[in-house]
């Protein structure tokens, strides 16, 4: 189940719209560090294990254990007492496909934007 949330969400953040109708460009995504489009990923695999299917969480965190940075750096993304991290974590996925952001740099520079309120 952790696997397959995994990977819906790939499309939801890749290919799955806006309110405005926008959806992430193929070219964009393909050639994203990593760590934003597997981040963004587990990222929404662990908030809806937590919120939602708490009993995936063993299986979520075993996967965890052993995996790379690219599946673990956005642990550093928001601490877990954030205010309204959903709603910043969208406004960077926004940001992210809206201007194409593809270097990590350039993503954490938009992060910190966002965790700040200047987006």
């Amino acid at each position: 189940m952790v696997v397959l949330m995994h990977e819906l969400i790939h499309g939801y953040t890749h290919i799955g719209f806006d309110k405005d109708g926008n959806s992430w460009d193929t070219l964009s995504f393909d050639n994203a560090d990593l760590r934003i489009v597997e981040g963004f990923a587990e990222y929404y695999s662990e908030l809806i294990c937590l919120d939602y299917f708490d009993f995936a969480l063993p299986a979520f965190y075993a996967l965890h254990e052993k995996a790379s940075e690219e599946y673990t750096a956005y642990k550093e993304w928001f601490s877990s007492t954030e205010k309204d991290k959903y709603e910043k974590a969208r406004r960077l996925l926004l940001t992210c496909r809206s201007n194409n952001i593809i270097n990590y740099d350039h993503f954490m520079h938009e992060l910190d934007k966002v965790r700040i309120g200047n987006s």
